[in-house]
C-alpha cells in the first residue's frame, strides 16, 4: 500500500511538474506585471492553504465533536482566499463591477466572512460606497442561497417556505437598488484601497471566532435539541446560516416541524446573521460604512421580524 502511494504521488508530482512547465512563459508574464507585495500574498496563501491545512490533525478534539483543527483552519483558509480574490477583482473590473462581483462571490462562499475582511477595509471614506455595495450584496446572495438549500431538500414544501423567504430575497435586493443609486450618482468616486491583499490576522481572528460560536451552537444544540430551535437559531445563525438551515429543511421534509415553524427558524437565522454581520461592520468599520451597512441591515431585520410575526399560515 506504501508503494502504491507513492507511485500516485510521483505520477501526481510529475503531472503538475509538466503542467507548470508547459506554462512557464505565461506564468513568467503574470509574474513579472505583480507588485512585490502581491507575490507575497500569494505565496503566503499557497503557504496555509497547500503546506499548513493538510499538516493539521483532521480530528475533534472536544466532546461535541466540533473543533476540528483542519476545519477551522479550513475557515481561515477560505477568509484569505476571499480578500485575496476580492483584491484581484477589485483591481482588474474596476470599482462598480468590482463591488458587485466581490458581494457576489462573498455570498456564495461566506457572506459573514467577507463582511469581517471588508469592514477591516475601509481606511479612507472614498471605499465607502464599494465597501457599501459589495456587502450588501453579499448578504442578499447569502439569502438566495439559502431558498435554494430548502428547494434542493425540501422541494416539495416549497409552496409555503418559498413566499416569505422569497419577499425576504426582494427586500434585500430593494435595499441594494437603493444603496446603489445613493453610492454611485456620479459625485462620489468610491475605490478600495488595500495595502495587504492577504489579510491573515483577520482570518485567524475570525477563525477563532467560528470557532467559539460553533462550540455555542453544538452546546445549545445538547442542552434544547428541537425543542430549542429558535434559540439554536439564534447563535447558529451568527456565524453560519447553511448549518442549521439545511438541518431544519430536512426536519420539514421529515414531518418533525411544521412548515410554518421551519421557514421562520431559518429567516431567525438569516436575521441572527445579519444582526452579527451589522454588528461586525459598526465595530471595524470606519467612516459612513459605520452607520450606512447596520442602517440598512435594521430594516431588512425589521422586515424579517414583520414577515415572521405577521405572515399568515397555510390552512
Amino acid at each position: 500500500l506504501a508503494t502504491e502511494e507513492r507511485l500516485d504521488f510521483a505520477v501526481a508530482a510529475g503531472g503538475i511538474t509538466a503542467i507548470l512547465l508547459y506554462l512557464k512563459e505565461p506564468i513568467h508574464g503574470a509574474v513579472e506585471k505583480m507588485h512585490r507585495m502581491e507575490i507575497r500574498a500569494v505565496m503566503n496563501f499557497v503557504l496555509i492553504a497547500f503546506i499548513v491545512l493538510p499538516l493539521l490533525p483532521d480530528v475533534s478534539y472536544d466532546s461535541f465533536g466540533v473543533l476540528n483543527p483542519r476545519e477551522i483552519w479550513m475557515v481561515v483558509v477560505m477568509i484569505a482566499g476571499i480578500s485575496l480574490a476580492g483584491y484581484a477583482i477589485q483591481r482588474t473590473a474596476g470599482e462598480k463591477s468590482g463591488a458587485l462581483w466581490i458581494g457576489t462571490l462573498g455570498g456564495l462562499v461566506s457572506s459573514t466572512a467577507t463582511t469581517f475582511t471588508y469592514s477591516r477595509r475601509t481606511k479612507t471614506e472614498s471605499s465607502s460606497a464599494f465597501v457599501t455595495i459589495a456587502l450588501l450584496v453579499a448578504s442578499t446572495i447569502a439569502f438566495l442561497r439559502v431558498l435554494a438549500e430548502v428547494a434542493a431538500i425540501a422541494p416539495g414544501e416549497m409552496s409555503s417556505i418559498a413566499p416569505p423567504l422569497g419577499t425576504m430575497v426582494g427586500v434585500m435586493i430593494l435595499l441594494c437598488l437603493l444603496a446603489y443609486r445613493r453610492s454611485y450618482n456620479g459625485q462620489e468616486k468610491s475605490e478600495l484601497t488595500a495595502e495587504d491583499p492577504f489579510q491573515l490576522k483577520v482570518a485567524i481572528v475570525f477563525g477563532f471566532l467560528y470557532a467559539v460560536i460553533l462550540y455555542a451552537s453544538a452546546w445549545l444544540g445538547e442542552k434544547f435539541g428541537t425543542s430549542g430551535l429558535y434559540i439554536l437559531a439564534v447563535v447558529s445563525g451568527l456565524i453560519d446560516v447553511d448549518a442549521i438551515t439545511i438541518s431544519t429543511a430536512q426536519l420539514i421534509r421529515k414531518d418533525a416541524i411544521s412548515e410554518a415553524n421551519g421557514w421562520r427558524v431559518i429567516l431567525i437565522a438569516a436575521l441572527s446573521n445579519l444582526a452579527f454581520k451589522g454588528a461586525i461592520v459598526a465595530t471595524f468599520s470606519r467612516g459612513s460604512v459605520r452607520w450606512k451597512i447596520p442602517a440598512y441591515f435594521c430594516a431588512a431585520i425589521a422586515a424579517g421580524i414583520a414577515f415572521i410575526i405577521y405572515w399568515p399560515d397555510h390552512g
